[in-house]
């Protein structure tokens, strides 16, 4: 196996070394859950042969991998594999999944970071499937979900969750088969702006929360991530109609909206997303048509595109507040994102963010990618249809090769 450094502040990710094999009877220890309130168990409880099978012999078998995590000298987190009769196993062809850290490296980002890694090394020796057990009031859960693992059985106690690698074969056919779509052959992607290439949407649900809230109206951070995707006008009136029981006036909806956005603009410059640069070039150089299709008004952001991505998006292949009559949820946008691409439903990609973005790409019978980079659940943006759910941005980035070629099956 490939040995694997990646600094991020000042931990390390690395290999397990042979002599340091004994470690992991410590981090078995470390990654029994105990809730709030309840003893901890001894530590003699990891040499009962249920748990040794964690750590015994470790290296001997084909999918013995382990990534640690270091921090100066000393390792504070493993994530392990190897194909066992253990609480997550599925076959004797499926390698399960250990992790853990000690307590005060978690909550950091560690914990992902390292899943990532060994999902790479398990693809990288040819592993389609993983597989874990995990307490259902453990918080890992959503960590687990965040990088690709889905529950597939679960009881009184626990989920079993496996991961199936970026196979999309699946997503493809019931995609074809809900939308009527022959076939999926892709020429275009069309992207929304924040929360997909910027990182803007925290600063988005604050200044509609003050904006609001200084014209009598009230809406919640959660509330504005839900609403997100429609243009500043029918958020206004959505509002409007709930608590004035009228539609507001276009002056109100002028100040409202000319308030909102002098609030955003303090809030200082939205950073791109990670990986967003990445994968819009991998996307160029496929020979792939790139077209922006955004609820968003604000000149301030739509002025960045270039500064941040050079070349990509050119004002014809642009779909903003200012060319639609109806914003998402309505398919309009995305339709005529596909003219401006001039492609069919059955040749783009839709990547959105937004709960109400996905519902109008899927209303436009595009296939479309939701990547979750905000507060919401997944289940929120699979109710609305998305026909595949990724973490990030960036990790739809590392994983753009894999993506590419299941969309060219």
């Amino acid at each position: 196996m490939e040995n694997i450094i990646i600094m991020t502040t000042t931990i390390t990710y690395r290999e397990l070394l042979p002599s340091e094999v004994g470690l992991l009877k410590t981090f078995v220890y470390e990654a029994i859950f105990v809730p709030e309130g309840v003893e901890p168990p001894p530590f003699e409880i990891v040499c009962k042969p249920e748990i040794a099978l964690y750590y015994n012999n470790f290296g001997s078998g084909n999918a013995d991998f382990c990534i640690v995590a270091v921090d100066g000298y000393k390792v504070v987190g493993a994530v392990w594999t190897r194909i066992m009769n253990d609480y997550g196993h599925i076959d004797d062809n499926t390698p399960s999944f250990a992790i853990s850290l000690f307590k005060e490296y978690r909550g950091k980002g560690i914990g992902t970071t390292l899943m990532i890694k060994m999902l790479d090394v398990l693809k990288n020796h040819g592993y389609k499937r993983a597989s874990l057990a995990v307490q259902k009031a453990n918080y890992a859960v959503k960590m687990y979900k965040k990088v690709g693992f889905e529950i597939v059985d679960e009881n009184d106690e626990e989920y079993i969750m496996v991961w199936r690698g970026l196979m999309l074969e699946k997503e493809i056919a019931a995609y074809l088969s809900r939308s009527g779509n022959k076939s999926l052959d892709v020429k275009a992607f069309l992207f929304d702006m924040d929360g997909v290439l910027f990182d803007s949407m925290p600063f988005h649900a604050r200044s509609w929360c003050s904006a609001m809230k200084e014209f009598g109206l009230s809406i919640t951070e959660q509330q504005a991530y839900m609403n997100e995707g429609r243009t500043g006008a029918s958020t206004i009136n959505e509002l409007a109609l709930q608590q004035w029981g009228r539609q507001a006036t276009q002056k109100e909806i002028d100040d409202i909206y000319k308030r909102k956005v002098e609030l955003f603009v303090s809030c200082g410059d939205a950073e791109p997303m990670k990986g967003a640069v990445e994968l819009l070039e991998n996307i160029r150089k496929a020979g792939l048509k790139i077209v922006l299709v955004t609820g968003s008004g604000q000149k301030s952001l739509l002025n960045r595109l270039n500064r941040f991505f050079p070349g990509i998006f050119a004002p014809e292949n642009m779909v903003t507040a200012y060319d639609v009559k109806y914003g998402k949820p309505n398919p309009e946008p995305y339709l005529m994102g596909l003219q401006k691409a001039g492609v069919s439903a059955s040749e783009a990609v839709v990547v959105e963010n937004a709960p109400l973005g996905v519902r109008a790409g899927v209303a436009a019978g595009i296939f479309t990618i939701a990547v979750n980079t905000g507060p919401l659940p997944d289940e929120v943006l699979a109710k609305e249809g998305a026909n595949v759910i990724f973490p990030s941005i960036q990790y739809l980035a590392e994983n753009w090769g894999e993506v590419w070629k299941e969309l060219r099956r």
